[in-house]
């Protein structure tokens, strides 16, 4: 072997060689891969101090008797000041010519209604209170990673100091003497993971959990802990123990609200306690300080006894410490964990989820404001919830095999196609699914406008193809279709061989539009279903039961339909973003409320017509049950539903708002109901929500309104058609009338006296 090695090829100088170019190349390989993970670090932490997109609600306006939570205020109001449990001082959302104006807030004692709304002004110390006041733009969160999250950064001296003593007692006591490693703790952890066999313990410094939080994930492996540990060196030697402790606490999640994640102290402050992280106790501290143990397992309103019994053992190491002593020390060990009301839920998550998704890229610093009026948003998501479960009681007696009842609800303004409202499910965190937006379910008799559009519609050679009062056939349909034969039967029991078209509208039958489809072009009809932004096969490929609406639609397809007719006639596309700032205010992208360029989909007279059928509906169709919850006659409706109710739908119209509520099961099993029974109250609802009462919006130019008599003894109404083609009252005989029962009592009292 030594005769080996002393050969020509092994000789000591070329063996000395041979361990330089080694050594030289893992020093190499060590330069590299250390400058590898400064540059890691250091990208990553430029992308921790950018700014991120901060997200906004529209302004929204409040009033006296409303049905609020304080909590709801102040989550959206961070520089909203509690004056006490009940009342809140913030300021308004001025205009361009108005200077800002403060006013004070008062709740009732069980924080569910506002009851007083008062003005502040120095100069006047019994002001007038007021009805309502319309609040700046309420804040939603932070885009974080491409998800929402309530993430608002605060420099370390706004931190109160408690908070950071409770959290070095229960994390890293030692951590400004050796912020990097503990070599100790380390060891200690490796022994106690070897012996279970399982990476339970971790051994982890603060310097080292900010490497974990924002770098490496919390993935546990040999290879991801000897990073951690490099890694936290590298940061110690750039950063004070008071930046790196900063980090922590800006960065750190405290599990979720809803939907969206808590990250950092500020957050999480503000979301379990109401108030500012600059005051928390000792005792509010633990709490955090337990909950970051295991954010996910140790939710405080979850899991109150795990989450108390963590917090009192950190309590007990302040007292060790010296940092709580005596009646205060057993005065926190006995108080109560203290949220604030449970966890608030951020408004509109599926608004919001949707709107995320169609802002593409955005620089750091935007500002994006949304359509959402929070307020609404967060009664409709309640509203829809509630319901559900209602009708889920209620149906699950009857089918106790039947799978959870879903639901979608919208809330738009058609004059812009801004969404102020909408609900995707009954629960966004259970199921994130968007039904509003992304299911496509049969519309049924919604879809029944698109013929009628047609044949109302004002054509250039000759009358249009009918209108409100056209006699349309009611009689039986059979029709061969591959080799089956169908015949399509009324929802209502209506048999008379002969209807008006405004019977047919408003009682939402299905012979008389299939009869009046057999006269129309299946080309324009396929041409304005289109123009409406809905789905249509071709003219040569529309099945036979295309007008009763067996194509497909989502809840957000058909706002969109309905908002043309309720607008006029134009197309809007319906959207979630109000605008887009960059940092330094100048537009990135804008929606304005009232576009100026529009493009019209269907004639100013026929969105009239229809619009006025829509009214008839919830004056005296289908729709009519709305009147429990709105008085108003500018509300016009329609019901939709599906063979066996497998979609059940309602429609609710006026010249500035449009509700739509879709009500089925994600498997297409049938509901047995309808849409006036099961969407329809969902939809009255949301009405009395809003607080709007819509007039009829006059005609346009080219109708004309007719006087007419459509029976003898009816009295005369009021009914629209276009110039050129009026209505003439029905022709009757003044034939003798059947005496009725009081005739007859009357007749014999006259002979008896």
């Amino acid at each position: 072997m030594s005769h080996i090695l002393a050969g020509p090829f092994f000789t000591k100088k070329s063996l000395s060689l041979t361990l330089a170019a080694f050594i030289l190349i893992v020093l190499a390989i060590g330069w590299g891969f250390s400058r590898h993970l400064d540059g890691l670090l250091e990208d990553r932490l430029k992308t921790l101090s950018a700014p991120g997109v901060t997200v906004y609600s529209s302004p929204f306006p409040v009033f006296k008797g409303e049905r609020i939570s304080p909590s709801l205020i102040s989550q959206l109001e961070p520089d909203a000041k509690m004056a006490n449990f009940r009342t809140i001082v913030l300021s308004e959302n001025p205009s361009s010519h108005q200077t800002t104006r403060h006013f004070k807030l008062v709740f009732s004692r069980n924080l569910k209604y506002l009851v007083a709304i008062s003005p502040i002004d120095p100069g006047n110390p019994d002001p007038q209170p007021t009805e309502s006041v319309s609040l700046p733009p309420g804040f939603l969160g932070t885009i974080i990673d491409k998800t929402l999250a309530l993430y608002r950064p605060i420099p370390l001296d706004l931190v109160s100091e408690r908070m950071k003593t409770t959290l070095l007692v229960s994390e890293d006591r030692n951590f400004y003497n050796s912020p990097a490693v503990d070599i100790t703790g380390i060891l200690r952890a490796l022994v106690l993971d070897l012996r279970s066999r399982t990476f339970r313990e971790g051994g982890s410094t603060l310097t080292q959990q900010v490497v974990k939080n924002i770098l490496l994930g919390q993935q546990k492996t040999i290879e991801r802990k000897f990073l951690e540990v490099l890694l936290a060196v590298k940061l110690a030697r750039t950063h004070s123990p008071d930046q790196i402790l900063a980090l922590y606490l800006n960065h750190t999640e405290w599990g979720t609200s809803g939907s969206e994640r808590i990250i950092g102290i500020e957050a999480a402050s503000e979301t379990f306690f109401g108030h500012s992280a600059r005051s928390l106790s000792y005792r509010e501290s633990a709490t955090l300080a337990a909950i970051l143990r295991a954010p996910n397992r140790n939710n405080p309103v979850r899991h109150p006894a795990r989450v108390m019994a963590i917090r009192n053992r950190i309590i007990e190491s302040l007292g060790e410490t010296g940092h709580l002593k005596g009646k205060r020390l057993a005065r926190d060990l006995k108080s109560p964990l203290g949220i604030s009301g449970g966890i608030p839920k951020p408004p509109g998550p599926y608004l919001t989820s949707w709107a995320i998704k169609t802002m593409g890229e955005l620089p750091a610093g935007a500002n994006v404001t949304l359509t959402m009026d929070p307020v609404l948003s967060e009664k409709v998501d309640q509203l829809v919830a509630g319901d559900l479960h209602r009708i889920d009681r209620y149906v699950w007696k009857r089918h106790p095999e039947k799978p959870p009842l879903e639901a979608a609800a919208i809330v738009m303004d058609p004059r812009s196609g801004a969404i102020l409202a909408l609900s995707g499910g009954d629960s966004f965190r259970l199921a994130p699914f968007n039904r509003a937006i992304m299911a496509k379910r049969q519309p049924a008799s919604l879809f029944k406008i698109v013929p009628y559009i047609v044949a109302l519609n004002p054509r250039d050679q000759g009358p249009p193809h009918a209108n409100i009062e056209t006699i349309l056939s009611n009689d039986p349909i059979a029709i061969t279709a591959g080799g089956h034969l169908w015949r399509p039967r009324n929802a209502e029991n209506v048999q008379d061989g002969k209807i008006t078209l405004e019977e047919a509208f408003t009682q939402s039958l299905n012979r008389p539009i299939l009869h009046l489809a057999t006269i129309l072009s299946p080309r324009e009809m396929v041409k304005t279903a289109r123009s409406l932004g809905l789905d249509s096969p071709d003219a040569s490929d529309l099945p036979l039961s295309w007008p009763l609406g067996v194509t497909p639609q989502s809840p957000l397809q058909i706002a969109r339909a309905y908002a043309s007719i309720a607008n006029g006639g134009y197309g809007v596309t319906p959207h979630a973003i109000a605008s887009i700032l960059s940092e330094k205010g100048t537009p990135i992208r804008r929606f304005t409320p009232l576009p100026t360029i529009v493009r019209r989909v269907i004639p100013a007279q026929t969105a009239y017509l229809v619009g006025d059928l829509l009214r008839r509906t919830v004056s005296s169709g289908t729709g009519k049950s709305l009147s429990h919850w709105t008085t108003s006659d500018g509300w016009g409706g329609k019901t939709g539903t599906a063979n066996k109710g497998r979609d059940t739908w309602f429609v609710a119209t006026s010249p500035d708002r449009i509700v739509v509520v879709w009500v089925g099961y994600d498997d297409n099993s049938p509901t047995w109901g309808f849409g006036a029974t099961l969407a329809l109250p969902i939809a009255g609802k949301i009405i009395r929500l809003m607080n709007v009462t819509p007039s009829v919006p006059p005609p346009p130019p080219g109708i004309l309104m007719n006087l007419v008599k459509t029976g003898c003894n009816d009295p005369p109404r009021i009914i629209p058609s276009l110039e050129g083609n009026p209505i003439a009252s029905a022709e009757c005989q003044n034939t003798p009338r059947s005496p009725g029962l009081m005739d007859q009592m009357g007749l014999f009292l006259k002979k008896i006296f």
